[in-house]
């Protein structure tokens, strides 16, 4: 898969002079991903890595997991219809291209950085190595190699915009947060290793406990709240781990992989209301002045207010998914949550069991907050006077000559490869109550 990839990008990127071409790398590592999906557990494992079934299920899901990231930037966000030029010869055989004004520029064809960052997909794959060599670990010093090769594509991704403030500071704190953290991890394996002599986890048993969720309840900026909600998650996924039966592994699996949809969908929905906000003006200055608001621009729950009465489809699938992770039914995580809790009652963790329906009880706190911002307060968003009646020119070009002009309307949609992949999701998370179980 990275070989490649490589292989493809050093290709691609000396053949071509266009910054977007991304879009292109993005959809290579489709391929690649689709292929090694296919063709998953032939690999060499020595003493350091296990595989098996489980594991193997968890590949095919960061695989799956990642298309649809990759998704994110292998098409354009947005589009604008013509059913004049839309048949499959139409299609195949005639190119499509913008006259440039200030409009078209700064509004219509407006989107983020990461669409001329060519090695964004290769820092994906990084990762994704890092977490399929993690989740097939055996031994301490695979699961810190492994770690630190996840790690080390995660810096790069954090600092991705390089002209960003926030985006260079969030790496650098990350970095210099990262390498102490693998301080005490080597100097805890040393430590393990000077008095019991092993390395690997078959030979004892670690456990945690629960974190995260009060700190959610102080937040105004959404990612951070998302980020507060996944610890208190965590929680949930290492009581399922502690109880150790067969009942706890098969909810602890079915947690995980729900919650990973669920996030998944949460932070799509993000993108989509920012990309349809780019036709609106906000009246609240301190929105106007958010640090990298072009390449992040949710950043706030305060920017969600009545965003119901500007998109209501986007708002209710934003309002299930938020549900879904207070575990409210009949939706999928409140079956998830239902599942770890059965399991911990059965090994009689009852203690626990209350623990976590506590914490279930505060973090739907501030879910509903960001529900009760969308549906009831008022908006301060105006579109844009000179959006309204003004029509898109483009030129219909075959075999590098004009043919037609023609115009679109300014009323453009979101791209096919946003709103399919957040139906698919939204529907899976309000309809599993008809196939409730593992």
């Amino acid at each position: 898969m990275l070989l490649s990839s490589i292989f493809c990008l050093l290709l691609s990127n000396a053949l071509s002079f266009r910054r977007d071409s991304t879009i292109l790398y993005s959809r290579i590592a489709y391929n690649n991903l689709f292929i090694t999906y296919l063709y998953d557990g032939i690999g060499l494992f020595g003493s350091l890595f296990y595989t098996s079934s489980i594991t193997q299920s968890f590949h095919i899901l960061i695989f799956v997991i990642s298309l649809l990231i990759l998704n994110l930037t292998g098409f354009y966000p947005r589009k604008l219809i013509s059913s004049e030029y839309s048949s499959f010869y139409q299609i195949l055989f005639t190119k499509l291209q913008f006259i440039k004004n200030l409009t078209v520029s700064n509004i219509i064809l407006k989107r983020g950085e990461q669409y001329t960052i060519i090695e964004y997909t290769l820092m994906l794959l990084f990762i994704i190595t890092g977490s399929v060599l993690l989740i097939s670990s055996s031994d301490l010093i695979s699961i810190f190699l492994s770690i630190e090769l996840q790690s080390y594509g995660l810096y790069l991704l954090c600092t991705m915009y390089r002209n960003s403030e926030s985006s260079t500071s969030a790496g650098l704190t990350y970095f210099l947060l990262g390498g102490l953290s693998s301080c005490f991890i080597l100097l805890g394996i040393a430590l393990i290793y000077a008095n019991l002599g092993v390395t690997y986890l078959d030979s004892f048993y670690i456990i945690n406990n629960l974190a995260g969720t009060i700190l959610g309840l102080t937040q105004f900026r959404i990612k951070r709240l998302f980020a507060y909600s996944t610890i208190s998650h965590l929680g949930f996924i290492l009581l399922a781990l502690s109880i150790n039966s067969v009942e706890s592994i098969q909810s602890f699996i079915f947690y995980l992989i729900q919650y990973s949809l669920s996030n998944l969908n949460a932070f799509i929905l993000l993108i989509a209301i920012g990309y349809s906000l780019y036709a609106y003006n906000d009246k609240n200055i301190n929105h106007n002045n958010l640090v990298d608001k072009n390449n992040s621009p949710i950043q706030l729950i305060s920017q969600l207010k009545g965003y119901f009465h500007i998109n209501s489809i986007l708002a209710l699938s934003l309002t299930i998914t938020l549900f879904s992770f207070a575990g409210i039914p009949p939706l999928m995580g409140f079956f998830a949550k239902q599942m770890v809790f059965s399991a911990a009652l059965q090994e009689g963790f009852i203690f626990l069991t209350l623990i976590g329906v506590l914490t279930s009880v505060i973090s739907a706190v501030y879910y509903l907050y960001i529900v009760k911002t969308m549906f009831f307060d008022g908006h301060s968003y105006t579109y844009f006077n000179k959006l309204k009646d003004i029509r898109i020119p483009a030129l219909i070009m075959q075999k590098d000559k004009v043919v037609n002009k023609i115009y679109f309307n300014s009323q453009f949609a979101l791209s096919s490869s946003l709103s399919i992949i957040i139906s698919i999701l939204t529907l899976v998370i309000l309809l599993f109550m008809f196939m409730p179980n593992e």
